[in-house]
C-alpha cells in the first residue's frame, strides 16, 4: 500500500474515526483503525463490536492495500508513524513487509 495525503485530511478523518476505539480491551485489534488504500481515497474504520465508524477522504493511492495501526499512535500527540514530508504531506512508513492480499 502506497499512498500522499494531506496531513490535515489525515488527521480530520482520524479523529472523525477515533473516538469508537477503546483504550481498555481484552482483544488489541480493537484498538486499531483500519487503514483501506484503494481508487483515489482512503477509507478508515475503528469498532469496539458493537458500533463501527467509518470514513472516506480523498487521496493519491499510487499501490492498492490495507493495513491496520493503533490509532491512538497515529493521533498529532504521538504521530510515530507518521513523518513530515515536503510541507503539508504525511508519509507512513513501514518496514516489515505485508502479507495481506495479492502483491
Amino acid at each position: 500500500m502506497k499512498f500522499r495525503i494531506a496531513r490535515d485530511a489525515f488527521l480530520d478523518s482520524l479523529q472523525q474515526v477515533q473516538h469508537v476505539v477503546s483504550t481498555r480491551t481484552t482483544l488489541p485489534i480493537l484498538s486499531n483503525v483500519l487503514i483501506e488504500a484503494a481508487d483515489g481515497s482512503l477509507r478508515l474504520t475503528t469498532t469496539d463490536l458493537d458500533v463501527g465508524v467509518s470514513g472516506t477522504v480523498e487521496a493519491e493511492v499510487s499501490k492498492e492495500g490495507a493495513t491496520t495501526l493503533p490509532v491512538k499512535r497515529l493521533v498529532p500527540s504521538r504521530m510515530s508513524y507518521c513523518q513530515p514530508c515536503q510541507g503539508q504531506v504525511t508519509q507512513l512508513r513501514s518496514r516489515a513487509p505485508c502479507a495481506m492480499g495479492p502483491p
